[in-house]
């Protein structure tokens, strides 16, 4: 969906991978799912914020043990700017993604 609103994508399997290619490549914005392998997104928002304050963080979930409200307050009160829960409304997401950059 990102790919096809002309937006250079880069995926990652697990909270690993998402830090691994944010110190590497240093994305404009990194959307992430608070409930991955490896790491889960409260963490790798955490260490991202922590890298860099100003980075653009959209955390997004649809719950697993917890409500999917309860994992976005959770990634709100450190520092993701925008909650998306799921599934994902397109129009949503993109807008947000625009606001975010500008």
């Amino acid at each position: 969906m990102l790919k096809e609103a002309g937006f250079d994508v880069i995926e990652a399997c697990n909270g690993d991978e998402c830090l691994s290619n944010y110190n590497a490549k240093s994305p404009d914005l990194v959307l992430v799912d608070i409930v991955m392998p490896e790491k889960d997104g409260i963490t790798a928002i955490k260490q991202i914020k922590s890298k860099n304050r100003l980075a653009k963080v959209v955390a997004m979930s649809g719950g697993l043990v917890l409500t999917p409200d309860a994992y976005l307050d959770e990634a709100r009160e450190i520092g993701a700017d925008y909650v998306i829960p799921k599934p994902l409304d397109r129009r949503q997401l993109l807008e947000t993604i625009q606001n975010l950059l500008g």
